[in-house]
């Protein structure tokens, strides 16, 4: 379990950096716009995952769909949550087939500062306690009633 664990760890702090390097780049006026296949991405990259981390998992039976299942979300899920932000320039959800970038109709959570000044300022800590708000105290509620539903019907 503990394999499990870090590399989905290994998996969120990818797509971070994936989404940091499109940001960053995306402002350059040097560099090539590196544009984010958000969908086409996390299919790809749960793919890899499996392949290679979970060789032994028969292909296609269950547990590689809730795997794959699995991989997909935590991978997407960056792109979605970033949907809710309240500034930056949407995401390209479906690049390069459509050049539109979206946002939610719902966008309660606070886009972060870029930059340590930036991060460790009053807005800063607003942002933490914004995304406290939507993003951790809900995730946590649902870690919480799924370990608790686990237990009780496994």
């Amino acid at each position: 379990m503990k394999r499990f664990t870090w590399i989905a760890l290994l998996v969120l702090v990818l797509t971070f950096i994936v989404a940091l390097v499109s940001f960053l780049t995306s402002r350059s006026s040097k560099k090539p716009q590196l544009v984010r296949l958000q969908v086409l991405f996390a299919l790809l990259w749960s793919l890899l995952i499996i392949s290679f981390e979970f060789r032994r998992v028969p292909k296609y039976g269950s547990q590689w769909w809730r795997l794959f299942g699995f991989f997909f979300l935590v991978t997407i899920s960056h792109g979605v949550l970033d949907a809710m932000t309240d500034g930056g320039l949407g995401v390209a959800f479906f690049a390069p087939f459509d050049r539109g970038r979206y946002f939610f109709a719902w966008r309660p959570i606070a886009v972060s500062p870029i930059g340590v000044g930036s991060f460790f300022s009053h807005w800063g800590a607003a942002v933490l306690l914004n995304e406290i708000q939507y993003v951790w105290a809900p995730l946590s509620l649902i870690w919480f009633i799924a370990s608790i539903l686990r237990r009780n019907f496994a």
